[in-house]
């Protein structure tokens, strides 16, 4: 609530002992007030005279609400996202900043308003007569801690009490409370879509780390079928040797006197069962860290981006090269057929240009007289300005190639 005050005032001849002395009071009260703010800040940072540095955090965790930051145990500040905190002053030496965001306000007394811990903590020595930047980076991917997510829980709660307010006035079957159910059920099923679309996201992303193959993982297993085959074939040995020693336990029974063979065939079993259980031993080893490197790729492994490949082709661009063809061709002939008839622009070439531009009659014209040596090379003329012709077009061809080689005028269109 903002309030205003004016101060009125009437003439007088001068100011009065009261009002001196009321003012020298106000001022020795804020003369006081300073000193003991001074004190007590000099007292909560330990003195202005020890050493400090300076700390600010900047937060840019993508789709995050308020974010806090705490030096040890203790609160410092906060900043929404693409915000950043003033700098704050602590003593040196080893510390550990720890991230929290800090839920949306709600209506509603039973939700938690605490600081909700994200990770991200780190320590390190800070020195003497510094300042830091702290800056807090990264995706949070529960939809609850989604600025779109809070402004749900805020809507709901909005929505809560409002239908309270109503059925407190109206019945059930009113067309306000109706309207108003329908609305917070609304709120409802879009917040259920969304844990939804991020559970669904979730065992998308635990799909694709399945199908992502693993050098170690790919060494372990096969380290375990050979481990496997291994105990097989011990299995086979270790039955054909209780069959053997059953068909000699048979023959002792039969035989007397034959404890040295049997001494033999127990040192014999017990060699080959301390090779099966080493076996075995290797084997639970071998399963035990393919487990853990399956659990490890599981957790560092993200699918940020997924890759997506272009909707159309990016060169060459035929459009373009075509429609620059057509003018520069288009130019270029224009300026040859200004080149070969300017000269008659500026002649006479026939009866009708004289009359034209002398407005006499033409009595007689001279035809052009040529000799028979001149009748004979006018057709070879021709053929040869026809052969220089081609021979020009010819040689212009690999020497405009070169020149847009060189000066690399079509990669500008093609790329």
């Amino acid at each position: 609530m903002a309030t205003s005050s004016r101060a009125s005032s009437s003439p007088s001849a001068g100011p009065s002992r009261k009002s001196v002395a009321a003012v020298a009071g106000a001022w020795l009260l804020v003369a006081v007030c300073a000193f003991a703010l001074a004190g007590c800040k000099k007292i909560l940072n330990g003195g202005s005279d020890e050493a400090q540095f300076h700390i600010r955090m900047v937060n840019t965790i993508e789709d995050s609400p308020t974010v806090q930051y705490s030096v040890d145990s203790t609160a410092i500040a906060t900043a929404a996202y693409l915000g950043n905190t003033s700098s704050s002053p602590a003593h040196p030496g080893d510390h550990t900043i720890n991230f929290a965001y800090l839920p949306a306000a709600s209506l509603n007394s039973s939700d938690s308003t605490s600081a909700v811990a994200i990770g991200g903590s780190f320590s390190q020595s800070w020195a003497q007569d510094r300042d830091y930047t702290v800056f807090a980076y990264g995706k949070m991917n529960d939809p609850k801690t989604t600025q779109a997510y809070a402004e749900l829980v805020r809507r709901r709660s909005e929505f809560e009490g409002d239908l309270q307010n109503l059925l407190s006035q109206y019945k059930e079957k009113h067309p306000d409370v109706i309207a108003k159910q329908k609305q917070l059920e609304d709120i409802k099923r879009q917040q259920d879509q969304m844990i939804n679309e991020w559970k669904d996201r979730i065992e998308e992303r635990k799909q694709k780390l399945k199908q992502l193959s693993d050098p170690r993982i790919l060494s372990l297993q096969t380290q375990i079928s050979m481990m496997e085959s291994d105990t097989q074939r011990q299995q086979k040995l270790l039955g054909d040797t209780n069959q053997q020693i059953a068909e000699l336990d048979a023959r002792i029974n039969a035989i007397p006197n034959t404890e040295v063979g049997l001494e033999a065939i127990d040192r014999d079993y017990q060699t080959k069962k301390l090779n099966y259980d080493n076996l075995l031993a290797q084997q639970q080893k071998v399963v035990i860290g393919a487990d853990a490197a399956k659990d490890q790729q599981g957790s560092g492994i993200q699918v940020v981006d997924p890759a997506n490949l272009p909707e159309r082709p990016v060169a060459p661009k035929r459009f373009l090269l075509t429609a620059g063809g057509f003018g520069i061709g288009l130019v270029l002939g224009i300026l040859l057929a200004l080149l070969f008839e300017l000269r008659r622009l500026f002649t006479i070439q026939t009866t009708e240009d004289a009359k034209h531009y002398t407005n006499l009659p033409v009595l007689a014209t001279i035809p052009e007289l040529m000799t028979l040596a001149e009748e004979r090379s006018l057709p070879r003329r021709r053929a040869l300005a026809l052969a220089a012709g081609i021979v020009g077009a010819i040689v212009s061809i690999p020497m405009l190639a070169f020149v847009l080689r060189f000066t690399h005028l079509l990669d500008k269109f093609l790329t």
